[in-house]
């Protein structure tokens, strides 16, 4: 049986290759069926790692992102969203 796997550290913790053993890992994991294809099992994988936010969070653990540069960007959100509803 094959399963998909992805690391992701946690936020607040050490560099992904410090401690691999010590737990401070999300694992997303999807198991291939025996009669499954393996594009609809990696089709399930993407959507369980978007469900989880997986993808905004390497987006956000890429680089620093100051206080007042978050709130500035959910200020744009709120307003674009506002701005979405109103039309």
């Amino acid at each position: 049986m094959l399963s998909l796997r992805v690391w992701v550290p946690l936020p607040g913790w050490a560099a992904p290759h410090t401690q691999l053993k010590g737990g401070w890992f999300r694992v997303t994991k999807v198991r291939v069926r025996p009669d499954e294809p393996f594009e609809k099992a990696l089709r399930r994988f993407k959507k369980k790692c978007n469900k989880e936010g997986l993808m905004q969070r390497l987006k956000e653990v890429k680089h620093y992102e100051k206080p007042s540069e978050r709130r500035r960007r959910k200020l744009a959100k709120a307003i674009a969203r506002q701005a979405a509803a109103t039309d």
